[in-house]
């Protein structure tokens, strides 16, 4: 009776130690996971701040060609 006990002792230990490494990989796997979509965030945003940017630039571009184009319409040639 006392090799199985001892036998029992060392399978939970075992199974205790497999917990702990699963554990320990769960979390480093989240933190993985969150840093990916941090990052991934992080570069979706700054996109959206240049995409505003050109958009921005272009309209500013279209504005000062029509006046332009106007300018050069009603000056006088001397």
């Amino acid at each position: 009776m006392g090799k199985k006990d001892a036998a029992q002792r060392t399978h939970l230990s075992v199974d205790q130690y497999r917990k702990n490494i699963g554990k320990h990989e769960q979390k480093r796997t989240k933190k993985d996971v969150n840093r990916m979509k941090n990052e991934a965030q992080i570069r979706k945003e700054g996109f959206r701040f240049q995409e505003t940017f050109l958009v921005i630039l272009s309209l500013l571009a279209a504005v000062m060609l029509i006046y332009a184009l106007f300018y050069f319409q009603i000056t006088p040639k001397d």
